[in-house]
């Protein structure tokens, strides 16, 4: 029994496990290898029990970052621009009916205000009827500009919260995704893991060997318990880590972790032998035997099971009650100023009436006479 592997040292001599192999003490290490250059060299290795590839382990990004959908396409510029606009067509609009009504008859051409102008120009932005018919060539040309505009601003706007709302939130699908983002990356201490990065003439394996190079992970569990925390990624083989993740998940959905698999990082595995072992013949003998009656896809599930989903469904950057609470606020402002301006406006109608009623009341007041008393 090795408490250890086993590894290359400095001087150049093989140790623990590997070490037995080279040296000839054991023929046979029913311990599974990466069938690699870094190995061939010095061992021999039976026929291949299973492809075995490299993951990184995250946890996903959850939906609730809270974004405010409603407002977010519009910076300052742009709603600037928007209001700009729709001053510029009001004063366009008032301008030819000030200068119809001036030169043709009243009835046919009544003036239009700034105001209303105004309050037109909102109601076609906001897609919104109104009464009010153009008759003038240059009205129909400025309502035309308008409704152009309202129609570029509502298709902008629609396609931008389309896609923010229809993305999946997996935001490191990659490697190079994870090397970009600020998440730690570990991995385990003197494993076969570690010696894989340490050995392949890769970039980025090599930065996350460096990145992982000080942070303590004992053994697997320690690493994906971590990376079910967020903000880190653990670099695994993938039959060791789904194994560990089955035994700490109690085979039931506990942890949904997010699976990358580094393609390049693809290799067989099979059983260590010495270089002239007896017993390398007989094994490959049983193992092509398994994959005739069908029991090596059996034990392939169990050495390499199925990484566990807890919901086959995606999940999508779901809009929710905070995201467009600034609709909901413009709407109650919108409710208010309109009650603000209607009571107005009617103050406005009757303040002869009003002023009436004031003078009539204070008439009424009986006056108040102080009587003076003389010592």
């Amino acid at each position: 029994m090795f408490a250890k592997v086993g590894s290359k040292n400095t001087e150049g001599d093989w140790t623990d496990l590997l070490g037995a192999l080279v040296e000839g003490e054991i023929d046979v290490a029913f311990e599974c290898f990466l069938k690699m250059p870094y190995y061939s060299s010095n061992l021999g290795f039976t026929q291949d029990i299973l492809k075995s590839c490299k993951n990184i382990y995250v946890q996903p990004e959850a939906s609730n970052a809270f974004r405010n959908i409603y407002l977010e396409p519009f910076d300052e510029r742009l709603i600037m621009c928007v209001v700009m606009t729709g001053i510029a067509l009001s004063v366009g609009l008032a301008i030819t009916h000030r200068a119809a009504s001036k030169y043709q008859r009243r009835e046919k051409y009544p003036p239009y205000g700034i105001i209303g102008s105004l309050i037109w120009c909102v109601g076609v932005f906001c897609q919104q009827g109104s009464i009010w018919e153009p008759t003038l060539y240059a009205d129909q040309i400025i309502v035309l500009i308008s409704l152009l505009f309202t129609l570029l601003i509502y298709n902008s706007y629609s396609a931008f919260i389309t896609s923010v709302l229809s993305i999946t939130l997996d935001d490191i699908r990659t490697v190079q995704d994870l090397l970009e983002s600020n998440y730690d990356i570990g991995y385990e201490k003197n494993s076969q893991d570690e010696v894989y990065l340490r050995t392949t003439n890769n970039s980025q394996l090599n930065q996350i060997y460096l990145r992982g190079y000080l942070a303590n992970i004992t053994n697997i569990t320690e690493g994906l318990l971590r990376a079910t925390k967020g903000n880190y990624g653990f670099f695994a083989a993938g039959e060791d880590a789904r194994r560990a993740l089955r035994n700490i998940s109690l085979h039931r959905c506990l942890y949904d972790i997010q699976e990358i698999p580094i393609k390049y990082t693809m290799h067989s595995v099979a059983f260590g032998v010495a270089k002239h072992s007896p017993y390398k013949q007989l094994i490959n003998l049983s193992i092509i035997r398994m994959y005739e009656t069908g029991i090596h896809k059996y034990i392939t599930g169990l050495l390499y099971p199925r990484l566990i989903q807890c919901d086959a469904r995606k999940t999508y950057n779901s809009a929710r009650f905070s995201d467009i609470s600034s609709a909901f606020l413009l709407l109650c402002l919108g409710y208010i100023f309109g009650v603000i301006f209607l009571t107005l406006e009617c103050v406005w109608k009757k303040r002869r009436f009003i002023y009436r009623c004031c003078k009539r009341t204070r008439r009424r007041q009986p006056k108040l006479v102080f009587r003076g008393y003389l010592p």
